[in-house]
């Protein structure tokens, strides 16, 4: 980890959105969940967070993609903490995986052991 750690807040969950009334067999279904899931971390890699703090749940996928990463996931943060946590650190709240830019890290100091 570098000297600054890089966290990412995401409100809301990182997961597949499967599409209603829409007929598709079981391994059809769960290779479209891991490829959305490879692509939404692929976005949030891009961005070198260090940690990922997540408002709700993140899918089994999706967290053994961001772990082969090496970006850690708090998960199930309440809100009231992550909007702490965003004016702490500068970090904004992106609302969806599809709204990210490097603006949206937020960064904290290290501090020497005493």
């Amino acid at each position: 980890m570098s000297s600054r750690p890089s966290e990412l807040i995401l409100g809301g969950a990182l997961e597949y959105q499967r599409v209603p009334n829409l007929l598709s067999s079981f391994e059809t279904l769960l290779q479209q969940e891991k490829d959305h899931l490879k692509m939404a971390v692929a976005k949030i890699d891009a961005h070198k967070p260090d940690v990922l703090l997540v408002e709700k749940s993140v899918t089994r996928y999706a967290q053994e993609y961001l772990l082969e990463k090496n970006i850690s996931v708090v998960l199930n943060v309440k809100r009231p903490l992550l909007e702490r946590i965003s004016r702490c650190t500068g970090g904004q709240i992106v609302s969806s995986i599809d709204h990210l830019s490097s603006l949206n890290l937020g960064y904290c100091d290290k501090q020497p052991k005493q």
